[in-house]
């Protein structure tokens, strides 16, 4: 570096409120710290965003020690309560007592099933409605509802599938005194594609202002999404994997993580 670059140089870091002193030599050693200064400050010194580990479990999960999954880290869980008219899943309630007594973050989901009365039309869904109310003892400090979309919907009717969600939807918020769209929607890119994408587009508006809750695995928690979420735009959730495993449960369990801010946008009563 010439004389002349140097003097340029020791200006500009004054500029930036680093003092470099105007005599020193060409390459001194208050240019030097100076330089050095303002390289670091130039650094973001922030910790990276950090997602919110959590679970789902059924009854398939067996016996949980919810003070040793707590421990582990996990800070909340989702819990099937209900499928179809009448199905409850059995030990959910014993499932609610210990997360939330272990002071998880604790939500309730239901197994959409548009497949099976569809001669009753949109009375189905509010039949399946008043079953997951039935199921689940909710508490005003609970994450939102959410409603698992998969295989329970059907091929070959897209808009009957969405109308159902969106009546599925109505019927809750409106027992549990919810904000409109404001239950959290499970699913995953194979049955967006197969059994919601094309659906009246007025339709899929209203789907889509609900939180997300999407299903895509990696080996890992780091990577994020990378498959088309239409007809959302963001997530809220991504379950990364249904392989993991947790101290305090035996088995297979479902890995997920959420969006720091999301946490409090997704309870009942923030």
């Amino acid at each position: 570096m010439t004389k002349d670059e140097t003097k340029k140089l020791q200006k500009l870091l004054n500029k930036l409120g680093h003092n470099p002193g105007i005599i020193d030599g060409i390459w001194g050693p208050k240019t030097k710290g100076a330089l050095n200064a303002s390289l670091s400050s130039s650094i973001p010194t922030c910790e990276p965003e950090e997602y919110l580990p959590g679970i789902d479990v059924s009854n398939w999960n067996k016996e949980i020690d919810w003070e040793v999954v707590a421990n582990a880290g996990i800070k909340w869980c989702i819990i099937k309560c209900s499928e179809g008219t009448s199905h409850a899943n059995k030990g959910r309630q014993d499932r609610f007592d210990g997360a939330r007594e272990n002071n998880l973050k604790t939500g309730g989901y239901h197994f959409a099933r548009p497949d099976t009365y569809t001669s009753l039309q949109m009375q189905d869904a509010i039949d399946e409605a008043e079953n997951f109310l039935r199921s689940y003892n909710h508490n005003p400090s609970d994450l939102y509802p959410t409603l698992d979309l998969e295989s329970g919907m059907l091929r070959n009717d897209h808009s009957y599938n969405v109308d159902f969600i969106n009546q599925w939807c109505y019927t809750v918020e409106q027992e549990l005194g919810l904000q409109p769209r404001k239950i959290i929607m499970y699913t995953a890119r194979w049955a967006t594609v197969s059994r919601i994408i094309k659906a009246e587009p007025g339709l899929l508006n209203q789907l889509s202002e609900h939180p997300l809750w999407w299903a895509e695995y990696n080996e890992t928690a780091e990577p994020d999404p990378v498959k088309s979420l239409s007809p959302w735009k963001s997530w809220a959730i991504h379950q990364w994997t249904g392989h993991g495993s947790v101290p305090g449960i035996k088995g297979r369990v479902d890995l997920n993580k959420m969006k720091p801010d999301m946490l409090e946008k997704l309870l009942i009563s923030p």
